[in-house]
């Protein structure tokens, strides 16, 4: 994780910009994106954003993977 602080515009900025990627692809996916939980702990996650059709009306699904566990255990194996 980048211990570079953003500011909450930058953090916005970023999120609206994959939301416009989204829309525009259909689809975005982060492998081993990042995240701070609530606690202060780090975690990795896969996320996986699709866009598809219901009764003719625009659906977004996102699905959030914690990957943490086979992170660590995929550097001890290259260590």
């Amino acid at each position: 994780m980048n211990d570079e602080r953003k500011t909450k515009a930058q953090l916005i900025a970023e999120g609206n910009l994959a939301f416009e990627q989204l829309q525009t692809n259909e689809y975005i996916r982060y492998e081993a994106l990042p995240l701070e939980t609530r606690d202060g702990q780090r975690a990795q996650v896969e996320f996986v954003g699709n866009v598809y059709l219901v009764n003719g009306i625009k659906i977004i699904q996102c699905n959030v993977r914690d990957i943490t566990a086979r992170k660590r255990a995929e550097s001890q194996l290259n260590e």
